[in-house]
C-alpha cells in the first residue's frame, strides 16, 4: 500500500483468477472485460478488482463477474492486510436462458439492508445475508448451470418456468 493506492490489489486479481480456475471458468478474452484499478478513488485510497468470465464448454453460456471495491481499514468485508471490501456484487448468470442472481454488499444504494442476495427470479427480489466470498458465488454458478440443464432435460424450456422449479435453498449464501 502506498499514497497513491492499493497495491494489494493487483494480489487480490490473481487470487480470484486462480479461483475461477479451479472450478473451470476461463477468463472474457474481450479488452477491459477483467481489470483492477489500485487507485479507484485517491482519497481515502481504494482498489477496484473486476473480473469477468465464463464456464468452459458450457452451453447454457454460464457468465460470472466479480467486482471489489477495497478501502484502508477493517471496517467492511473480508479484512486483510489493514485493508476490507467496502462493496461488491457477486453476479452469475447464463445467457440462454436468461437467468441470473448475484450477491451484493452495498452499504451505500442499499444501507436498510447492505448485504443482501437476488435469487433467480423474474422480477427484483433482495434477501438478506451475511458476507459471501467469491467462492461461493462460483459454487452457485455451477449449480445454476447443473439445475437448468436438469430442468430442461425434464422438457422445461420457458424462461418461467425453469425459475419457477428452482429449490432456491441451494443458492442461499
Amino acid at each position: 500500500m502506498n499514497g497513491q493506492g492499493i497495491q494489494f490489489v493487483f494480489d487480490r486479481l490473481g487470487e480470484i483468477v486462480d479461483e475461477l480456475y479451479c472450478y473451470g471458468f476461463a477468463l472474457d478474452p474481450r479488452p477491459g472485460a477483467s481489470f483492477v484499478n489500485p487507485t479507484y478513488i485517491a482519497d481515502p485510497a481504494t482498489g477496484l478488482v473486476e473480473i469477468a468470465a465464463g464456464l468452459e464448454d458450457s452451453p447454457l453460456d454460464v457468465r460470472v463477474v466479480l467486482a471489489e471495491h477495497w478501502r484502508r481499514g477493517s471496517g467492511g468485508a473480508h479484512p486483510r492486510h489493514g485493508l476490507s471490501v467496502a462493496a461488491y456484487t457477486y453476479w452469475v448468470g447464463c445467457a440462454n436462458p436468461a437467468i441470473d442472481l448475484h450477491y451484493d454488499l452495498d452499504p451505500l444504494r442499499h444501507p436498510e439492508m447492505p448485504c443482501h442476495w437476488h435469487p433467480p427470479a423474474m422480477a427484483v427480489v433482495r434477501r438478506p445475508c451475511g458476507t459471501v466470498e467469491p467462492a461461493r458465488a462460483l459454487r452457485a454458478a455451477l449449480q445454476l448451470a447443473a439445475d437448468i440443464e436438469r430442468l430442461q432435460a425434464q422438457g422445461l424450456d420457458a424462461t418461467v418456468d425453469i425459475v419457477d422449479s428452482l429449490d432456491l435453498a441451494d443458492y442461499v449464501p
